[in-house]
């Protein structure tokens, strides 16, 4: 599955109007956790592999093709000649509520050959696909698994001069977040995929606080326990260091289309957008964190009634107000390209 390939032209317009500018962290999973699929009597929670099939061999042959929690595919090949291959489809479900991204092979340095994989033309060579008779590693970090979805990719190893005679190797095939699951989230808040009311409670605290103060935004640090009941968790892991992501939602008329989105009660503010501001730097006042944004619609160009996500998650910059908060008003956004279909891009910020 690559990136959406459908996109309507007032979208984009409002994407390189309103929020331009994408960028992600992705988050860090164990390299090695073996064990069966039920824990504790309760199904894994992540993206695990459910099966591994041989497809193809080339003058070689399969000794041993196994797999453990949570995607780590144990193989022993002997390869009867320098190239010989074998082909496997890996198939692995996303057992949660947010979107998974395919990262890439993470490897136990001390596991009997590993340290032949990619080390040379001679060792072992691992490509990724996402059909059988592609040539190279179409499967990469453009790949996702949506949630509670099971996906195919296709591995082909590919065994040089000096990985012959029973090579065992364990790779991790690594899947994990991005800054993408905390606004997954929220979608499925908006439209009222976590519980049968989340969204008329969402609805409810803007409204308080708009009729109490004018204010059309919320935060993790005012209204914390909101976002306690509306995400899983905020909690972000960069490169092993674990980060608590501070989110403003933003309730506003942002592309000045009083049909779409939804309205304050007394009819004073009409066609209101969703807008998220994420960050998972420190709030320190005076300082100009990187700030993604990303906005939500409903109604106008979009069949039902569904809230639906309008163009990406876009990067940029934001200054800290002096009690802590994102100054939203002033995010700007940084100079990138972003691609709506292979070939089709266009510029913001």
């Amino acid at each position: 599955m690559k990136k959406r390939y459908t996109i309507l032209a007032t979208v984009v317009l409002l994407c390189m109007t309103c929020f331009l500018a994408v960028g992600y962290a992705a988050l860090s999973d164990n390299l090695s956790l073996s064990g069966d699929i039920q824990s504790e009597g309760k199904p894994y929670r992540g993206v695990y592999i459910t099966e591994v099939s041989i497809e193809s061999t080339s003058n070689a042959s399969s000794l041993q093709n196994t797999f453990q929690l949570p995607t780590n595919h144990i193989t022993t090949v002997d390869a009867t000649g320098s190239g010989g291959s074998i082909t496997y489809k890996i198939t692995v479900f996303n057992n949660t509520d947010v979107t998974y991204w395919y990262i890439g092979t993470r490897l136990a340095t001390d596991y009997n050959q590993n340290s032949l994989v990619g080390s040379s033309n001679n060792g072992i060579k691992v490509v990724t696909k996402d059909h059988f008779r592609d040539t190279s590693q179409t499967f990469n970090s453009e790949d996702w698994i949506p949630a509670q979805t099971y996906r195919d990719f296709y591995v082909t190893y590919t065994y040089g001069m000096n990985a012959q005679n029973a090579c065992a190797t364990m790779i991790n095939f690594h899947f994990d977040i991005r800054m993408d699951a905390v606004h997954d989230e929220f979608l499925a808040v908006l439209n009222n995929d976590k519980s049968t009311d989340s969204y008329d409670q969402l609805k409810a605290v803007f409204e308080q606080v708009y009729a109490s103060t004018g204010a059309v935004s919320i935060s993790t640090e005012s209204h914390p326990q909101v976002f306690a009941s509306l995400f899983e968790d905020l909690m972000v892991n960069i490169d092993g260091v674990e980060r608590k992501a501070s989110v403003v939602i933003r309730r506003e008329n942002l592309d000045k289309d009083a049909t779409t989105g939804d309205n304050y009660n007394g009819g004073q503010k009409n066609g209101c957008e969703y807008t998220l501001y994420i960050t998972v730097e420190p709030l320190t006042p005076g300082t100009n964190p990187t700030v993604y944004a990303i906005s939500y619609s409903e109604g106008a160009n979009k069949m039902g009634d569904d809230w639906y996500q309008v163009g990406e998650l876009y990067e940029g910059t934001a200054p800290v107000k002096a009690d802590g908060t994102i100054d939203y008003a002033n995010w700007t956004a940084t100079h990138k390209t972003y691609e709506i279909a292979d070939g089709i891009t266009y510029l913001v910020g």
